[in-house]
């Protein structure tokens, strides 16, 4: 029964793991090259278009160090540093006025992300990672 209960977390881990990061991998890319369809869509938050390029790259290596977890100080890290972009996203967007589909993108993804990390914890207690 254990084994069977290790097997399904280190799975629902890797499944939710593998979702969020290559999503994030792949907003991290269109905002380096600064998408026209995310810079539109982004300008009413009133940031400056530079930010994007410091976004892209820091959602870019976060993704490479989650996936790749070699180094555990870095890969909790990514997890914070993810956990900060996306509540600041939420709270960007509802400030802004924006509808709250909106608003519950990022803060369904924190949700992933927050389940991911756990996950992580539990398997690597369990040295199932």
């Amino acid at each position: 029964m254990t084994n069977f209960k290790t097997k399904s977390a280190r799975r629902i881990y890797w499944t939710l793991t593998i979702a969020f990061a290559s999503t994030m991998l792949l907003a991290g890319i269109f905002y380096f090259i600064e998408t026209p369809s995310i810079v539109q869509n982004n300008l009413h938050l009133g940031y400056p278009i530079y930010i994007y390029k410091i976004l892209g790259v820091a959602k870019f290596l976060g993704s490479i160090a989650i996936l790749w977890g070699r180094f555990p100080v870095l890969k909790e890290w990514a997890y914070v540093g993810y956990s900060l972009n996306l509540m600041i996203a939420a709270a960007s967007h509802a400030f802004c006025g924006d509808s709250f589909g909106t608003i519950m993108i990022p803060i369904t993804i924190l949700i992933v992300v927050l389940l991911s990390y756990r996950l992580w914890k539990i398997n690597l207690r369990n040295n199932t990672i």
